[in-house]
């Protein structure tokens, strides 16, 4: 009998789910308001999965702008 990992998700999925959950905490209160413990749960990851992926909670607000903010600067370069 093969075991079966408990999360298979991939690292992208992993941090795809870590961005989608900081993007609504932030929106629903602010940084300031905004936990890691709060990303982790609605993430359904760890502390470890986050800082691996981001490094931190500062780390992990840029790449949710970054979501945003790098698409809309490369069509200004672009111009």
């Amino acid at each position: 009998m093969a075991l079966r990992s408990v999360n298979s998700s991939t690292p992208a999925d992993t941090k795809t789910r870590i961005l989608d959950a900081a993007e609504a905490l932030f929106i629903e209160g602010g940084y300031d308001a905004m936990s890691m413990r709060q990303v982790t749960s609605a993430a359904d990851v760890n502390l470890a999965a986050v800082n691996y992926h981001f490094g931190g909670k500062e780390a992990l607000i840029h790449a949710v702008l970054g979501r945003y903010l790098d698409p809309m600067n490369a069509e200004r370069v672009r111009l």
